[in-house]
């Protein structure tokens, strides 16, 4: 939120005494105060837990100190960006060119979308819980309306990447509730091993 600057500009009065003795009426002065430019304002944090998914606009990063400053959508719907120090969490999953990806994989200045968590307790701070450029994160709310299929380039016990006859990788989180199937019979990942075809 922008903060109002008041410049309080104090009234000089110039007295000028002549010799016998008449004081002048004082003159006002008034300079015209520099305006400083407008600055994105540091986001307030809430006072309840909060998760949430915003694009945001990469502002400083720093992958040895798993940190980075998002530009995010104020909170308070002011429609002014606000800086957020922000901390990506051991299981954060990241997501570039529809690939998983590292933080370090990302650079200022990149427009991402991700999910945060403002937490109050213990200490008041913001958990990164997954971050995509906006390409890839489209990518994947397009995958959860449409059958994907294709032939495996990889596959492990966390992620199997696809790709389509028109060569786009896709990439699936694999999990515990992950059901995989051939010939209608349950199988694990292991049944399908990289260059099978398959439908997800």
């Amino acid at each position: 939120m922008k903060s109002a600057i008041r410049f309080v500009v104090c009234l000089g009065i110039l007295a000028a005494i002549s010799a016998n003795v008449e004081a002048q009426e004082p003159s006002l002065v008034s300079p015209t105060a520099p305006v400083s430019p407008p600055v994105t304002a540091a986001a307030p944090l809430p006072t309840a837990t909060v998760t949430r998914t915003v694009e945001a606009v990469i502002g400083a990063l720093d992958a040895k100190a798993n940190t980075l400053s998002l530009q995010v959508p104020p909170l308070d719907k002011s429609g002014t960006p606000q800086a957020v120090l922000a901390v990506p969490d051991s299981k954060c999953r990241f997501l570039k060119n529809n690939r998983a990806a590292l933080l370090s994989d990302f650079a200022v200045g990149d427009k991402v979308v991700v999910r945060l968590t403002y937490r109050t307790l213990p200490v008041a701070s913001v958990v990164v819980r997954e971050m995509a450029d906006t390409a890839s994160y489209a990518e994947k709310q397009k995958q959860g309306k449409e059958i994907t299929e294709g032939k495996i380039q990889s596959v492990s016990a966390k992620e199997l990447v696809v790709r389509r006859a028109d060569g786009v990788d896709v990439t699936f989180r694999v999990s515990a509730k992950t059901v995989v199937t051939k010939v209608d019979a349950l199988v694990s990942l292991a049944a399908y091993p990289v260059g099978s075809s398959v439908v997800v």
